[in-house]
């Protein structure tokens, strides 16, 4: 999606630093890119340069094919087969057009209103396993009379776009947090089967970046009964990686570092979740980044 820039901005929020990681890939990861992803110089190489072909045969296609960094990301998520790599950014391509309602003007300052607010944030520290965790803070957190649901889910789409940018993010993948806590009978009304359907399918289909695991804490019984509703478009690896933890914050440690969460999640970290306006002032710096991405896509219907 973005071009590499030479300089690794950050942000600071009481005794924390958060920092966009463009340069720097840690061993772990790179032990983990050549073990799991099979990226070697080799694969890299050749990679690249049958992947450019496959995409200059998709005629229907407008796409940054002279960005290394951009074709990186997807032959990562496809361990390096070209092929499977083209299938990919096809098919998160027809998931955008398929929903192109809710990325139109898909850039930060559309939903700055929903950082203000800090329902969305990205957490500091990664997880033992090297993946970034974003935070979705719904229930209490979300005023859905301010915050429309597509706007919500925007403001999600964005962050796991902005921290794509990583090659640590690419290799280890990201994890996501839902934290329902309060969740209303009338904002559980929001969850349609459409649009929990969609939500699904953007970690299935829409996503740029290797998904890892779906945690959701203290959510109510309800929210049981709706997600039923939307496991059949689940698939069997993402519904085996989906997992309900409700006040249980030990079983969300089974799976999460306490040093990579917050005490109100049980966690190590004297994080205060009030720094969504200093996250969003970070991600504002690539907004040129997120208005060249609307540009990428089909240019026509995708069959």
């Amino acid at each position: 999606m973005f071009t590499c820039k030479k300089i690794e901005p950050e942000t600071k929020f009481g005794d924390f630093t958060f920092k966009l990681e463009l340069q720097n890939i840690s061993d772990q990861a790179k032990d983990l890119a050549v073990t799991d992803l099979r990226e070697t110089p080799e694969n890299v190489a050749k990679g690249l340069e049958e992947l450019r072909r496959l995409l200059r045969e998709e005629e229907n296609l407008i796409l940054p094919l002279e960005s290394d960094e951009w074709l990186l990301g997807f032959l990562r998520i496809c361990k390096f087969y070209p092929e499977g790599a083209k299938d990919k950014i096809k098919t998160y391509y027809k998931y955008r057009q398929r929903y192109a309602d809710v990325f139109k003007d898909g850039t930060p300052k559309r939903v700055k209103h929903v950082f203000d607010m800090s329902s969305i944030l990205v957490l500091p520290n990664r997880d033992q396993h090297g993946r970034r965790i974003i935070l979705m803070r719904s229930g209490k957190y979300w005023d859905h009379k301010r915050v429309h649901k597509d706007e919500f889910f925007l403001a999600a789409a964005l962050c796991h776009e902005f921290c794509r940018m990583e090659p640590n993010s690419q290799i280890n993948g990201m994890v996501a947090i839902t934290d329902l806590d309060g969740l209303t009978m009338e904002q559980a009304m929001q969850f349609t089967l459409n649009y929990s359907k969609r939500n699904v399918e953007s970690y299935r289909d829409g996503a740029s970046f290797r998904p890892k695991d779906l945690h959701f804490i203290n959510e109510p019984s309800i929210f049981h009964k709706i997600f039923n509703l939307v496991r059949p478009f689940i698939g069997k690896k993402l519904s085996k990686r989906t997992h309900f933890h409700g006040s249980n914050m030990q079983s969300l440690h089974e799976f999460i570092s306490p040093d990579s969460l917050p005490e109100c999640y049980g966690g190590r970290l004297k994080l205060e979740l009030n720094y969504g306006p200093q996250l969003y002032e970070l991600m504002t710096l690539f907004e040129d980044d997120f208005e060249n991405n609307l540009k990428y896509g089909f240019k026509s219907k995708a069959k």
